[in-house]
């Protein structure tokens, strides 16, 4: 498969690092042979900040062994240039130099670098175990469907609706799953909750839907965090690749592109049993 742009400029950021660390490391090891230790000192600082550059592309998981270790006995030598540890790093150097200058550098192809949101949801939504957070908000529900409780058929209607609509979206995509969820609250909070206070039943069963609703508003909150953390992780590698600060705020939605619907303040009320 061919490399899309994007892999094609990551791999040159690579690249052009790399050849600029190995630049350094050359001035280093001229300046280790030599007894100006100030030489030595701004040499191997440059060479550390050039590692840490290269360092910044990759997770921790895909960096070379020889980069980590290239890390370590840098930072140590910086952290106190004398003459007499010179000879660690220079030793260092000649084991392991080629190794370094001629590494070959391979990045994932377009499918493995793109950002799958779908995969993402999935992933935290199994953790979440967020279906069967669905599933206590659709049994609360038909325990009040069933109940007999609501008289008019507009609402029992709607209520029908509503739980028939849980049922098919619970396992869907990220977006079928947010519409769902943006579709039952509108609901609940803006008809069924109000219809509910008027009704004289028993009490438990606001009380347990409200129970699923706030654990279910637990569920949706923190995959979105987990999502948002995943996506702030490559936004911020990309960043640094271009030499950009982050400055973006995090985003949100709802159907009117503003914010994301959560859970309204539910209120457990007081019945007459």
């Amino acid at each position: 498969m061919a490399q899309s742009k994007k892999v094609d400029f990551f791999m040159r950021s690579i690249k052009e690092s790399h050849d600029k660390m190995v630049n350094s490391l050359n001035t280093l090891s001229n300046a280790l042979v030599s007894g100006d230790i100030g030489d030595k000192r701004n040499a191997a600082q440059a060479s550390l900040e050039s590692v840490m550059t290269l360092m910044s592309f990759m997770s921790k998981n895909d960096r070379p062994s020889w980069l980590t270790t290239l890390h370590a006995q840098l930072t140590t030598f910086s952290a106190g240039v004398t003459n007499n540890n010179s000879g660690v790093l220079v030793r260092f150097f000649f084991t392991r130099y080629i190794e370094i200058r001629d590494h070959q550098w391979v990045i994932e192809e377009e499918d493995d670098l793109a950002l799958d949101f779908d995969s993402l949801f999935e992933k935290y939504k199994a953790e979440q175990k967020l279906p069967e957070l669905f599933d206590d908000i659709i049994k609360a529900l038909e325990d009040i469907y069933s109940s007999g409780a609501i008289s008019g058929r507009a609402m029992s209607d709607e209520l029908e609706r509503v739980i028939a609509t849980i049922k098919l979206s619970k396992n869907g995509s990220h977006s079928s799953v947010n519409k769902c969820w943006q579709f039952m609250i509108d609901f609940i909070k803006e008809y069924l909750w109000a219809e509910l206070s008027r009704l004289p039943m028993v009490g438990s069963a606001f009380e347990a839907l409200e129970k699923a609703l706030r654990a279910a508003n637990i569920g949706m909150t923190n995959i979105e965090a987990a999502i948002n953390n995943d996506v702030d992780s490559v936004v911020s590698t990309s960043n640094r690749a271009l030499g950009f600060e982050k400055k973006c705020k995090e985003l949100t939605y709802s159907r009117n592109g503003t914010d994301k619907p959560f859970l309204p303040e539910l209120k457990t009320i007081n019945l007459i049993a």
